[in-house]
Formats: structure tokens, sequence, C-alpha cells
């Protein structure tokens, strides 16, 4: 058996339960109450485990809101380890959901994946986004012809990681994460950053990022938490919300 301690609300300290040892990789909390997942997490760092088999888990907390896959207790953007030190792109501070992000990166379907990385870091206004106006006319037969004009208006990269990190840990806003790659890809064409090659970093990765080797001492449901609220700047307004009047106010140019 193993001993999992719960945060119960109005109560100081965890309530401990005896489960079996077999449920650790599966297990989660939600609402109070114990969630087994059909599938394995593929990390669930284990920080105490004796020869009794008594096991204390460094996060069990599954929020409704959170996207949950077997990649949710992952950290960093490198595969999964036994040591403390993680793999994260260097010049992004973002540490979890990488895994998603990790995913669609090796698609190919991006075209400056370092320059997107490295305009994450941008305290400029030099992402260049556009906003869409859509002109009906006639030409000189009378028949109806659509324009597109388009509007630029430059984003701070910093503000637009904010946006990336939320939904890499959204249940909801997951689903946009293939559309803002493809317009934080956009937005560097013009490559106004340095090459990402010139970066300081340790190495890099399977699809030729920069990447650096880090010990993170943090809490993760801390990592994830700043992650989903990070991008709101109004309280009377929801990450989602936010999220979604960024996704639906610019495109990707029409060819």
């Amino acid at each position: 058996m193993a001993v999992v301690g719960v945060d119960e609300d109005g109560a100081q300290g965890k309530k401990l339960y005896n489960i079996p040892v077999e449920w650790i990789p599966r297990l989660g909390v939600r609402d109070g109450l114990f969630v087994l997942l059909l599938y394995t997490f593929c990390c669930r760092e284990v920080l105490i485990r004796s020869k009794t088999q008594l096991v204390r888990c460094q996060s069990l907390s599954l929020p409704r809101d959170y996207y949950v896959d077997q990649h949710y207790f992952h950290v960093g953007s490198g595969e999964c380890s036994d040591s403390s030190e993680i793999e994260v792109f260097a010049g992004v501070q973002l540490y979890v959901g990488l895994t998603t992000m990790m995913k669609h990166l090796k698609t190919g379907l991006y075209v400056n994946m370092g320059e997107m990385l490295v305009a994450l870091d941008s305290g400029e206004k030099s992402l260049h986004y556009y906003r869409e106006e859509m002109i009906n006319e006639k030409n000189e037969n009378d028949e109806p012809v659509v324009t597109y004009v388009y509007h630029l208006v430059k984003k701070i990269g910093m503000n637009i990681r904010k946006y990336l990190a939320h939904i890499l840990v959204c249940k909801k806003c997951i689903r946009y994460i293939e559309d803002f790659l493809s317009l934080l890809d956009q937005s560097v064409e013009e490559h106004p950053f340095p090459a990402h090659d010139e970066l300081d970093c340790d190495d890099c990765n399977s699809i030729g990022l920069p990447i650096l080797h880090h010990i993170l001492d943090a809490d993760f449901d801390s990592l994830r938490d700043k992650a989903f609220y990070g991008v709101v700047v109004d309280v009377f307004e929801t990450p989602c919300e936010r999220v979604d009047v960024f996704m639906t106010s610019y495109v990707r140019k029409r060819v």
C-alpha cells in the first residue's frame, strides 16, 4: 500500500489515505475526490519512497479548467527523466505544457521556429500581427469583387508569451494552439530578431532548437497556475475571454 496526503478545505495540513501503489501513476484529485485516469502520467515525481512503500507525490491536483493528458505533470521540453535537471527552450521562460508545443513544432508546418522562440523574450513592439478588413466592391462589368485589406498591429513578444503559456495548459483554449503558432510564425517572417543559433545555450534538441538544462526548484502547481492566469490584466476578464478576443482579432494573411 501507499499513503497519499490530500489538502482539504478548511483543514490544516493534509488528510492521509491508504491506496494501492499501482494507483500512483494514474491518480489525481479533482474537487476533493480521487480520480483514476485511463492512462498513466508520463511524469509523477515521487519525493519520498521508503522500504514500507510510503509515497508522497509532488502534485495530485487536476483542476477542471486545465488541459489534462498523460503529459500533464511533465515539466520542460525534453524527454522524461528521473533527474532533477530539465530541458527548456533557450530564451523562453516556459516550463509546463511544452510536450504539446513540441508535438506541433515537429510537424514541420512552421518555417521560423527559432525566431519564434527568440521573439517571445522580446520587450519591444516588433511582432507583426494583422487585422483583416473585407471590402465588397464591383468591377467594371458590375460583378461583385471582394478585396481584403490588412492592418498591421505590432505586439510585444513577452506579452504574446503569456497567451501561449495559457493556451498550453487550458482545456478550452488548447484548441487554438495550431493557429496561435501559425500567427506567431507569420509575425517573425521578416526575421527582426537575432538568429536563434546565436543564443547562449547548452545544446540543441532533436529539431535543432537551442535548449538549456535547468535544475528547477519550483512547485508544479505554482508553475501551472502562473501559466494559466498570467495573461489576465483585468480582474473582470477571464483568461479564456482574453485569449478568445486575441484569436478572433488577428488572422493569417491570404496569399
